[in-house]
This record gives C-alpha cells, sequence and structure tokens, in this order.
C-alpha cells in the first residue's frame, strides 16, 4: 500500500472564511436545557452535571443535595440546588459564562467560568469541588465520590474539599 503526499505547492492555509466550522458532530446536547435568558452581552450559557457516586463511582447516590454557587467580587453568589436522580445525576444546571469569541484568540481574559459546588447526602462526608471551569455551550460533567461515615463518628464540620486545578488562562 502506497500513500501520496500532496506536492508542496498544494500545502496552503485555508482562507479565513473556509476553515472549518463546528458542525452537528461538535454540538453539545444540552437535554434539553434552555440557555439562560436575559444574559449581558458579554455572557453566554454553559452547563454543569453532577454525577453523584459512592464505592469508587459504582453506586449511584439519590437524592444528595448539590449546591452551586460562584464568587464575584469576592462575594458569594447562589446559583441553583437541586437534588441528584436515582442514577447519581443532577439535571443539566445552566450557569452564565464569558462568550466562547474569547477563547479563539490569544491575549483575552479567562474564556471559562469557575462555580463551587457543595454536596451532601445523610451519611456522607459533604463534599465541596472549587474552581470547576464551565466553557461557554459545553456541558461540563463533575464527578463527585461521597464517602460514607465510619460508625460512631463525629459528624460535625466533616467535609472534604477538593480544590480544581482550573486550566489556567488561555
Amino acid at each position: 500500500m502506497s500513500v501520496q503526499t500532496p506536492p508542496p505547492e498544494a500545502w496552503t492555509e485555508p482562507e479565513s472564511d473556509q476553515r472549518p466550522q463546528p458542525g452537528p458532530a461538535f454540538q453539545q446536547d444540552t437535554g434539553g436545557a434552555a440557555p439562560i435568558p436575559g444574559l449581558p452581552d458579554d455572557e453566554e450559557t454553559g452547563y454543569l452535571r453532577v454525577e453523584v457516586k459512592t464505592g469508587r463511582g459504582a453506586v449511584p447516590v439519590p437524592g444528595a443535595h448539590v449546591t452551586v454557587s460562584r464568587l464575584i467580587d469576592d462575594n458569594p453568589v447562589l446559583y441553583r440546588i437541586v437534588e441528584s436522580n436515582e442514577d447519581g445525576d443532577t439535571p443539566l444546571i445552566p450557569v452564565p459564562t464569558p462568550r466562547q469569541s474569547l477563547s479563539e484568540s490569544p491575549g483575552n481574559s479567562r474564556p471559562f467560568a469557575t462555580y463551587n459546588i457543595r454536596v451532601q447526602q445523610d451519611g456522607f462526608y459533604a463534599v465541596q469541588n472549587v474552581n470547576v471551569p464551565v466553557f461557554s455551550g459545553v456541558v461540563a460533567i463533575q464527578p463527585v465520590e461521597l464517602v460514607p461515615f465510619p460508625e460512631n463518628t463525629d459528624r460535625e464540620n466533616a467535609d472534604n474539599i477538593i480544590f480544581e486545578s482550573a486550566p489556567q488562562d488561555l
């Protein structure tokens, strides 16, 4: 079998309007979740789904309370409180994000927003995921593993805090 390579004169950079655009294969399935109406011009909608499991991800945790918040000017802003379903998943949570166009050229501010997620359920240590990145038009799936309390344990202030390593400025 032989592979033919085009001659060097055929190696041209496509014109900017000829570059491939994301097609249906690149579209995120938002499961019918609507974008947030009335956002400012510099914001779009990203989506967050939390998968709550235990037993190294093998057993779903239904009915877990999931709180999504974000710091804006050092003030916490609550976005949503939901419960996980029988599969341990939350519904898609639409959240504000910077415009997608910020990721298309260098030198712009962060093209993503960061959110804090707290998951709690009776009988388990609470988990906090801090600085979870969410991009415009993308479904960010955040797995959370709850650890059950051992017997005869003091359950006050029993949180597992996980600091996400958010992508650096792109």
